[in-house]
């Protein structure tokens, strides 16, 4: 293996290792943003371990053709060290604006959508007022357990579904003077 060839895979390694100190930039912005409870801590640290032993697996996998060699801790953990020293606080506060920004937005989302739901609350409880008040006796059939005990011994209720004898002599009546 050709010297120019391991500094080349030294100096990727390194870029994975920033690309890792980024995701843990990722975490500890958050950290500051919202002081999570000990469990959310414990699987956020879990999240970030797989993910870096995924990236790192997949590095080592597509770069070194499945060959491990000492040179890749310590080029990894020199891009740690690099980003740390040199770029983690411009990417905490970009990380800190970007959960700002997005707080922003999910609670003028969260707010636009209760807004439309208690609208359509309203609707609803009206469309509900408007159909129970004409379609009665349809409510009373559909609810018929509801109001069973209330109504099964009186002639009440009979009577509501009853047809009125005067009305069909009505319309005999008046199809008989039509003919």
């Amino acid at each position: 293996m050709s010297v120019i060839k391991q500094i080349i895979e030294f100096l990727e390694f390194s870029f994975i290792g920033i690309i890792l100190a980024i995701i843990f930039d990722f975490f500890r912005a958050y950290r500051k943003f919202k002081t999570p409870t000990s469990k959310a801590t414990i699987i956020q640290d879990i999240t970030y371990f797989f993910i870096a032993m995924f990236i790192v697996t997949l590095g080592v996998i597509n770069i070194l053709d499945s060959s491990f060699r000492l040179y890749i801790i310590m080029a990894i953990m020199l891009g740690v060290l690099i980003h740390i020293n040199i770029f983690s606080k411009f990417t905490i506060k970009l990380f800190i604006m970007f959960f700002k920004a997005s707080e922003s937005i999910f609670e003028f989302l969260n707010i636009t959508l209760a807004f439309y739901k208690q609208i359509l609350t309203k609707i609803l409880r009206l469309f509900k007022k408007i159909v129970k008040k004409c379609c009665k006796k349809f409510f009373y059939v559909i609810d018929f357990s509801k109001y069973k005990d209330k109504f099964l011994h009186k002639k009440s209720f009979i009577k509501l579904f009853k047809r009125k004898k005067n009305h069909t002599k009505e319309v005999n009546e008046y199809e008989t003077e039509k003919v």
